[in-house]
């Protein structure tokens, strides 16, 4: 079983993206390469706010913001989750 606990959010969709973005645009958040899922993650990104569909996109950002309010460097592996290895560090 994967250690997943709920967090309470706070702010709209677009505040919790302005809020990851220094850490993806620092290059501190790699995405595994060869992933069977990144086009689709990819195309989400690039339309957000206004694609149709935005949930990976908050997922996505909600985990960068609990990272960061952590406030301690983390090295994530998704080896585990998507039968790669890839990591970002905060």
């Amino acid at each position: 079983t994967l250690p997943i606990k709920g967090v309470s959010v706070s702010g709209s969709k677009e505040l919790r993206a302005h809020i990851a973005t220094p850490l993806i645009e620092a290059g501190k958040v790699f995405l595994p390469e060869n992933a069977e899922w990144l086009d689709d993650f990819l195309t989400e990104c690039s339309n957000f706010p206004l694609a149709s569909h935005d949930d990976m996109v908050d997922a996505f950002n909600q985990g960068l913001n609990e990272l960061k309010r952590c406030n301690k460097t983390t090295t994530v592996s998704t080896q585990n989750l998507f039968k790669q290895t890839s990591y970002f560090q905060l």
